[in-house]
């Protein structure tokens, strides 16, 4: 049965259309729903990034409010261990500190500093390093009386200063010009300081062109 020749215009004109949609469909319709859905995904991720974000502000604002305690704290740590040795002040205040407790201080010798981390190579390179904080060993002699040196020993605790007692050799001083009882008197002791920065961490070398990690690492 064939159709009349309007009837096969109408019938092509419809089939036509259709192909007009299906391709418009994919041509811009779905193309535009999957830009949609990519935007609420960005979306939604951005959100959670704003989340995440707030809560850090939240933090630094609860952080920013004990601030000024934080900084007292840290002013008290760097008058006792400050970042440079200052031997003439150590002496000043040990000093002042014998004389008070009614001992004489007979010398006050610093010896060569350290780094104080035993895991360290220990070479004077190391003192000038990053965060570091180094010991200076100190021979301190007094001369008194049981109870003044033991007045002073007590003292050393409330210097400035961190002070660290790490021996002490007490004997009888035999002098007759001396007063009777007198006790000779060698401490050991240290005194530190800690360089301003952070501790660098050691990067292993980027391996050369051509050469694997796994070679530069043998």
């Amino acid at each position: 049965m064939s159709l009349p020749g309007a009837s096969k215009w109408y019938v092509g004109a419809a089939l036509a259309s259709v192909l007009v949609l299906i391709a418009g469909w994919f041509l811009l319709v779905s193309p535009q729903r999957s830009s949609a859905a990519e935007i609420g995904t960005a979306a939604d991720d951005r959100a959670a990034a704003n989340v995440v974000t707030e809560r850090q502000i939240e933090s630094l604002k609860a952080q920013y409010k004990n601030l000024p305690e934080l900084e007292q704290q840290l002013a008290s740590i760097r008058s006792r261990i400050p970042s440079s040795p200052n031997m003439p002040s150590v002496v000043r205040s040990v000093s002042t500190k014998a004389a008070t407790a009614g001992v004489t201080l007979v010398s006050l010798v610093p010896s060569t500093p350290q780094p104080l981390d035993a895991g360290g190579s220990g070479d004077q390179a190391d003192l000038a390093a990053p965060g570091q904080v180094n010991q200076y060993p100190v021979s301190v002699i007094v001369e008194g009386r049981f109870a003044n040196v033991r007045l002073f020993l007590l003292s050393l605790e409330s210097l400035q200063r961190s002070f660290l007692v790490t021996g002490i050799d007490i004997s009888r001083v035999e002098d007759a010009t001396k007063p009777s009882g007198t006790l000779n008197v060698t401490l050991t002791g240290r005194v530190f300081t800690a360089n301003p920065g952070a501790p660098v961490t050691a990067k292993a070398p980027a391996p050369a062109a051509g050469e694997t990690a796994s070679d530069t690492a043998s």
